[in-house]
């Protein structure tokens, strides 16, 4: 009996281990799979679903092979209300959608290629909390990813030469987006619909069509050390009541419109960016927009202006460099209420600094270099109050602003002009001046009771 009951045991485990080794390596189209699998095959010419997922908690191991539809049909891997399922190392081509999520937890993509469908990855608005590392969605008929969901996370995919975007968020908030390569598309990445709190870091989006990496109706959104250049239109835009945005050190250069665009939008925070080098026009801009912040960033060589500045008020630029353009490095026109300090413009082939229609705004300490620094149509502020600190020259009180055209004379060695004020750029500034022009001070030491020797 015990020799009987051991050979029965042997059969049935037997059995079991090549059934589940049959419905591993022996899938169809459409089949829907509800344990770990291991594909040994293509599966070809499929002409709805290419595979369902049918069970939580599996793992599908495509090792490399094809799952090809006959071009507009289904979705080649498909997980409708599934959770924590992995799939990795699957071709995909030829459906609606590539991979499919939806209504589904905490599931990883892996190193899958899903090319030339409509869309090839496709996350609806009830799945979240997924892993995406190491795919490819290139060259789909409309995007490369599509996200409708929050608290995601993509690291190292490549998403190119797709028809429409390569990145889509939409409505999806809480995603971080790491490393990944969005180039040559319509736009590179779009973060649109009130899609709030996500966070870009080292992603590269150049030779785009339009942007390379575009938000609209999105805030609270952080892009740190991300690459948009070589655009058909812009590098980075900000638009329609994109608010409380914060780019710091990003590159938008040779972009064929501007590298960096924010128009109607509000309290967005710009430092240490690089927006050189645009074809046709500015490197940043700021249209219709208010309460923005921009803190040493650059923006040289480029076509037109470095910074310009339309219908905008109390915004606030500080240590930001505008060199060598070949119009002017700032230009401010129908704006109110903006500060600019302690910024330096240089070389600029027109002007250094341009305002047009615009009052109220207050321009101080400040290093212009340049062979006309300034024209001024309005009623603005070229200086405050003598206040001791060190300013842009390195001198010893905050005024007004270092002019490489001012030829007065400082009298008491303060490093403040006495003479020819208010400067007022051979005449191009029409009302007022700078009433505190900084010069450089060669004084060392004082006598007693303040006389200078």
């Amino acid at each position: 009996m015990d020799k009987k009951f051991f050979v029965w045991i042997l059969l049935a485990i037997i059995f079991f281990v090549s059934f589940d080794v049959v419905s591993a390596t022996h899938v169809s189209c459409g089949d829907k799979i509800i344990n770990n699998t291991t594909l040994d095959s293509n599966l070809l010419n499929c002409s709805s679903n290419g595979i369902d997922i049918g069970a939580s908690g599996i793992t599908l191991d495509c090792g490399g092979f094809n799952i090809l539809g006959q071009g507009g049909f289904g979705t080649g891997i498909s997980n409708n209300g599934y959770d924590d399922i992995e799939i990795k190392d699957c071709n995909i081509q030829g459906f609606i959608s590539g991979i499919g999520l939806q209504s589904t937890l905490n599931n990883i993509l892996t190193s899958n290629t899903a090319n030339a469908n409509k869309y090839g990855i496709w996350i609806s608005s009830l799945s979240t909390n997924n892993i995406i590392t190491n795919n490819t969605a290139n060259s789909n008929q409309n995007l490369g990813i599509i996200i409708f969901s929050s608290n995601n996370t993509l690291t190292s995919n490549t998403f190119s030469f797709n028809g429409v975007n390569g990145i889509s968020l939409s409505t999806s908030s809480n995603n971080i987006l790491t490393s990944n390569i969005a180039n040559s598309n319509n736009y590179g990445i779009r973060i649109s619909f009130t899609s709030l709190n996500n966070i870009l870091t080292n992603n590269i989006a150049n030779s785009n069509k339009y942007d390379g990496i575009n938000i609209d109706s999105s805030s609270n959104n952080i892009l740190t050390n991300n690459t948009a250049n070589s655009n058909n239109l812009i590098g980075i835009q900000l638009s329609t009541f994109s608010n409380n945005n914060t780019l710091i050190s990003n590159t938008a250069n040779s972009n064929s419109f501007y590298g960096i665009s924010i128009s109607s939008s509000s309290n967005n925070i710009l430092t240490s960016n690089i927006a050189n080098s645009s074809v046709y026009y500015d490197g940043i801009i700021l249209s219709g927009s208010q309460n923005n912040t921009l803190t040493s960033n650059i923006a040289n060589y480029n076509k037109k202006d470095g910074i310009s500045i339309y219908s905008s008020s109390n915004n606030i630029l500080t240590s930001n460099i505008a060199n060598s353009n070949l119009n002017r490095g700032i230009y401010i026109t129908s704006s109110i209420d903006n500060i600019l300090k302690s910024n330096t413009i240089k070389s600029n082939t027109n002007w250094g600094i341009f305002l047009s229609a615009s009052s109220n705004n207050l321009i101080y300490n400040n290093y212009f270099r340049n062979i006309r620094n300034a024209r001024d149509d309005g009623n603005n502020f070229w200086n405050v109050t003598k206040t001791p600190g060190e300013n842009i020259i390195r001198g010893h009180f905050i005024g007004g602003n270092f002019w490489s055209g001012y030829s007065g004379l400082d009298a008491d060695g303060d490093g403040i002009g006495d003479t020819q004020i208010p400067y007022n750029s051979n005449g191009d500034i029409s009302n007022g001046g700078d009433f505190l022009p900084l010069v450089k001070s060669y004084r060392k030491t004082s006598c007693l009771n303040g006389a200078v020797c």
